[in-house]
């Protein structure tokens, strides 16, 4: 009797199917290793913010502003700035047509202004406005420097001071004479310190004593004109 065949089975061999069992379990874990490498992200922010409306840091300010008073004193007027030569204040001296030997007199005081800080004044000597630039008048420059200026200097709380600018200023209590000299070479010998916020007010008394120097010719001098110009430089604490 002939032996009987058998279909080969189609079915996998449970070797087989333990391969492909493997085969899924590597790719599933593949998949896993690409996914954790993703990451989240985040970012932080600061600022100085606002204070209402405004930025909650600024900068400071440092401002002076003047007053011209008349030699006797009084009330002041308006303060303000003059920030140039070309608009500086205008003090009125007590004589305005020049003697030999006859003093005039002239009286500023100076402040900061509401906001700002404190700071130092220095006064410098004077400019001739008269011979600035390429100007060229001889014979002012003949009378600014047959001039002298002497300089005194006091601090009140008050905008009104407590005395004027007369023969008597350098005698009062609390008044400091700073320079003393020629127009051309007089300067403060001290810087003065101002107030923050206008707390206090420096005043400064101007004398302007004219001689005929010694040999020249008083005609030379006669009605001549002189406009002395004074700075003072500033600088916040």
């Amino acid at each position: 009797m002939p032996a009987l065949r058998t279909r080969p089975s189609t079915a996998p061999t449970r070797r087989g199917a333990k391969v492909v069992a493997i085969t899924s379990a590597a790719a599933v874990a593949a998949v896993g290793v690409t996914l954790s490498l993703a990451a989240w992200t985040d970012n932080e922010w600061l600022t100085s913010g606002f204070d209402g409306d405004d930025p909650a840091i600024s900068t400071s300010a440092f401002e002076v502003e003047q007053y011209a008073y008349p030699s006797t004193g009084g009330s002041a007027g308006t303060f303000s700035q003059h920030e140039t030569s070309d608009d500086a204040n205008v003090v009125t001296f007590s004589v305005e047509a020049l003697s030999p030997q006859v003093p005039s007199y002239g009286l500023v005081g100076l402040r900061t202004t509401a906001g700002s800080l404190g700071g130092a004044l220095t006064l410098q000597a004077a400019d001739d406005l008269l011979n600035a630039g390429t100007t060229t008048d001889a014979a002012a420059a003949a009378l600014f420097a047959a001039t002298e200026v002497t300089v005194w200097t006091w601090s009140e709380a008050d905008s009104t001071p407590a005395f004027g600018c007369d023969a008597s200023t350098s005698s009062q209590p609390g008044v400091t004479q700073i320079a003393a000299g020629a127009l051309a070479a007089a300067a403060g010998s001290a810087s003065q310190e101002l107030a923050a916020e206008g707390g206090d007010v420096q005043y400064y008394c101007y004398q302007l004593l004219f001689d005929v120097p010694d040999g020249a010719d008083p005609e030379d001098y006669m009605g001549v004109g002189l406009v002395p110009a004074w700075e003072f430089t500033a600088e916040s604490d």
